[in-house]
């Protein structure tokens, strides 16, 4: 997998099942972790590889393609702002891709 943004349900605080968690897959296929928490968070490529292997249906998780402007934006205008603005952070600080905001009063 090679430029791919993971958007997957990693482990949770106490009382809770899971939270989002994210990891990217570089353009040579390097696995980054941007956020994983408790026990299901990925902090490895082993991990994460393991982990989609052993998801039968993709309910838990997502993969936004980042060379595709359409799944980025899709992530964006979807996502919890905090997770986007999270991302489009270690984005621009480690890649060259863009990524876009959602403003919260007008939708754009």
């Amino acid at each position: 997998m090679k430029n791919t943004l993971v958007q997957y349900h990693g482990g949770g605080y106490d009382g809770c099942i899971w939270e989002w968690n994210f990891g990217y897959y570089d353009e040579v296929g390097e696995f980054f972790s941007l956020f994983h928490t408790g026990s299901l968070g990925c902090g490895t490529k082993k991990k994460m590889d393991e982990y989609l292997l052993d998801r039968k249906e993709n309910s838990d998780y997502f993969l936004i393609d980042m060379e595709n402007w359409e799944h980025r934006k899709q992530f964006a205008v979807e996502s919890n702002p905090s997770h986007v603005r999270g991302v489009a952070i270690w984005m621009e600080r480690n890649t060259d891709y863009e990524m876009l905001g959602r403003c919260d009063i007008c939708g754009e």
